[in-house]
């Protein structure tokens, strides 16, 4: 079994060690190389008069105990020199920045090198920077992914308001290194968010060679597979990794832990035929990252939930989060572990005739990263707890391919990508690409090269797959704090769309919706629900501090700023309680497209009441059969739930966010605009208030007695309006 040992490396902050007077000295003794790492350590040390006590208190190299604490680590980890390398002196490079631990935490008072908070609150969007970091001398240098674009972040969650760790700053060099002797094999490339995990011991049974005999391990950290060397590599073995991990010793921003990792360009992992399974909190089936492509075939991949370490606070610090922050609306017993994530920029994924079961938090992820691709293939998503079928983030671009998704509360939770649901024939081959930097106007992957050409197995030449979606709340879920941000859902061709709560729901973000040739049906009849981002009710807590300093890895340290516990909002509609001062010529905007597609179902905007965020302009455009029967009206919202607390381990309440019902209120900001075009017919179901009506061709809008259809301040009722009764 191999050991990966993460060295971090600052370019401005390496120092070297002058050139030591040991060498070829017999009369070299364990008390100069005592002295030897208390000299080298000076302020890399947190404590260092700590690590003193500690260094003098161990007799000679044998009692040396890496296991115990961040401390002993440090004597490898950072390059110092082995006792016998320093006996025949050979003296490394020390390579720890002046202040920071060995957990990736910094000194009381100040924020951690490379982290920046995420989340969908306004605070905290400050993105890190810094320059590419050299290896020590006669190290390989470390290659690493392209850092996340500004504006850009993870599920992670972590809403995408801001810039995630920089993966081209502080970079990270892992080394496979032996176990017996700890001789350095060979660089492995970093994972995007290597800084969660400093000083943390990783084995991998397999490490870039071919996966065939059957993995099982319930080590928390151990990873099953990695792959980092340019190549194709095959995974064809079951891997059961059947862990307590807490939270404390995982990571899936860095995949830590992870059963199977791929990583770097050039990389690419067929995955075929196997039984993935893990447990344990942020215990990842699959981790893709730096432009590596994946490919699973034929398997089935899930991740069961564990219990998270004592004192964890939901928090969008990447690099301490093992479960989504519960802002997202997401929290319960099982909500802390992902199947899959997509990392990096440029990194692809493709999912063929294959099952995707998560107990909670997510099934098929992307974060921190930008252009990425993922590809569905007759593909089936399960989700037990609270989470969501797929993220979309980074401007990544994901395409689902007769896909059924089975899901407790999203399908799809957007924050800057273009997601595309529609069916699939058999025979057909899917293009594969990874993309190249090119982007189309609204920012999303626009050119770059065929990687794989896929097709399912499982489907017979000419038989058709739509793809189902099933969820227990929502459909879709749109936010970020991106003002450039532009999120599209396609659901085409068949896809049926089956949800307790809206089909669609906007928090805040630059939206589009087209939906062509579709089946929507809502339990509580809301087509479209866009409100003001309810998060902004919690905020984010910038005094509480949590961590530890009894144990080593990646939630060594303190960290903060962390999301309040509580959620409040007044008695009554929004238009009761709250006013929005920020200007109309500000709005975010969202677009409803339908086509070929007759629904039942409400549209309410029902923004520009709270937070500093700007209202949003509504378009509804109905063209060529579209039948939509229902309110498309201007609204202020009521939480069903007004009050929510969240405590340590026990996210649960997180689901009154996005639960609201409506009520017809202009403000004037949240305007709403509707057009039909060909024979659309739109049939006033309640009461509407909207700022303008296009009425083309053979259209017409249908106005039952007794309901009242305001348009710019003119009311009708009772009526058929056509475009020539409505030029008259």
């Amino acid at each position: 079994m191999k050991k990966l040992l993460a060295i971090l490396v600052s370019a401005t902050m390496i120092f070297a060690l002058a050139a030591t007077s040991f060498a070829g000295d017999a009369a070299v003794t364990w008390e100069d190389y005592q002295q030897y790492l208390i000299d080298t350590a000076g302020s890399n040390a947190p404590d260092l008069q700590e690590f003193i006590d500690q260094v003098t208190a161990i007799g000679s190299w044998d009692e040396l105990d890496q296991t115990v604490s961040p401390w002993d680590q440090m004597f490898t980890t950072i390059g110092l020199s082995t006792w016998e390398e320093f006996e025949q002196g050979i003296v490394k490079e020390a390579a720890v920045p002046a202040g920071q631990n060995m957990g990736g935490g910094s000194p009381e008072g100040e924020s951690p090198e490379g982290e920046s908070p995420e989340g969908e609150s306004p605070e905290g969007e400050a993105p890190a920077e810094s320059a590419d970091a050299p290896a020590p001398e006669g190290e390989a240098p470390a290659e690493s992914a392209e850092a996340p674009a500004e504006g850009e972040s993870g599920e992670g969650e972590s809403g995408g308001d801001s810039a995630g760790a920089d993966s081209k700053g502080d970079e990270q060099l892992v080394e496979l290194q032996n176990e017996e002797d700890g001789s350095a094999l060979e660089p492995i490339v970093t994972t995007s968010f290597a800084g969660t995990i400093l000083a943390y011991p990783r084995y991998a049974t397999y490490v870039n060679e071919d996966a065939a005999e059957a993995i099982v391990d319930d080590v928390a950290w151990h990873n099953g597979a990695v792959y980092s060397e340019a190549g194709e590599w095959n995974v064809t073995a079951d891997i059961t990794m059947d862990t307590t991990a807490d939270g404390s010793d995982t990571n899936d921003f860095s995949g830590l832990g992870a059963a199977v990792l791929a990583e770097g360009q050039g990389t690419v992992v067929n995955i075929t035929d196997a039984n993935i399974e893990t447990t344990g909190v942020a215990k990842l089936a699959l981790f893709t990252d730096g432009g590596a492509v994946s490919i699973v075939k034929n398997s089935t991949l899930t991740s069961n939930s564990g219990t998270i370490y004592e004192g964890y606070m939901s928090t969008a610090d990447q690099a301490v989060m093992v479960a989504p922050p519960w802002v997202l609306g997401l929290g319960g017993p099982k909500c802390n572990a992902r199947t899959t994530n997509i990392m990096g920029d440029y990194s692809v994924a493709a999912y063929i005739d294959s099952t995707f079961n998560a107990g909670g938090w997510g099934a098929l992820s992307t974060d921190s990263g930008t252009n990425m691709h993922m590809v569905v293939v007759n593909t089936t998503v399960n989700v037990e707890d609270s989470g969501y079928g797929a993220y979309t983030i980074g401007n990544s671009t994901e395409d689902y391919y007769g896909v059924t998704e089975n899901v407790s509360t999203y399908a799809n939770i957007m924050t800057g990508g273009v997601s595309t649901y529609q069916s699939y024939t058999g025979g057909q081959e899917i293009e594969v690409v990874q993309f190249n930097g090119e982007q189309d106007e609204y920012s999303h992957g626009a050119g770059g090269d065929v990687v794989a050409t896929v097709k399912s197995d499982a489907v017979a030449d000419g038989e058709v797959v739509n793809s189902v979606i099933n969820s227990e709340n929502f459909g879709f879920m749109c936010h970020a704090n991106g003002a450039d941000g532009m999120n599209i859902v396609n659901v085409l061709d068949g896809t049926e769309v089956n949800a307790q709560d809206a089909i669609f729901l906007v928090k805040k973000i630059n939206s589009i919706f087209n939906v062509d040739n579709a089946v929507l049906n809502s339990a509580n009849g809301v087509l479209l629900q866009i409100i003001d981002n309810d998060d902004d009710y919690v905020g984010l807590d910038m005094e509480t501090q949590w961590g530890t300093d009894d144990g080593y890895g990646h939630f060594y340290g303190i960290h903060m700023p962390n999301f309040n516990s509580t959620f409040h909002e007044a008695e009554g509609y929004a238009n009761e309680f709250a006013v929005n001062e920020t200007p109309v010529e500000d709005n975010w905007t969202s677009e409803l497209n339908i086509t070929n597609t007759t629904v039942a179902g409400d549209v309410w905007n029902a923004t520009g009441y709270v937070g500093s965020n700007p209202a949003t302009t509504l378009t509804v455009n109905l063209g060529e059969n579209a039948d939509l029967t229902g309110v498309i009206s201007a609204g202020a919202f009521s939480h069903t739930v007004k009050d929510a607390k969240v405590n340590d381990g026990d996210w649960s309440e997180a689901s009154a966010l996005g639960h609201v019902t409506d009520i017809v209120n202009s403000n004037g900001k949240n305007i709403v605009n509707v057009a039909l075009a060909a024979n659309a017919v739109w049939t006033v179901a309640g009461d509407s208030v909207i700022d303008a009506l296009t009425i083309e061709g053979d259209a017409q809008v249908v106005i039952p007695d007794g309901v009242t259809l305001t348009v710019g301040g003119e009311e009708y009722t009772g009526a058929t309006l056509t475009a020539a009764e409505l030029a008259a």
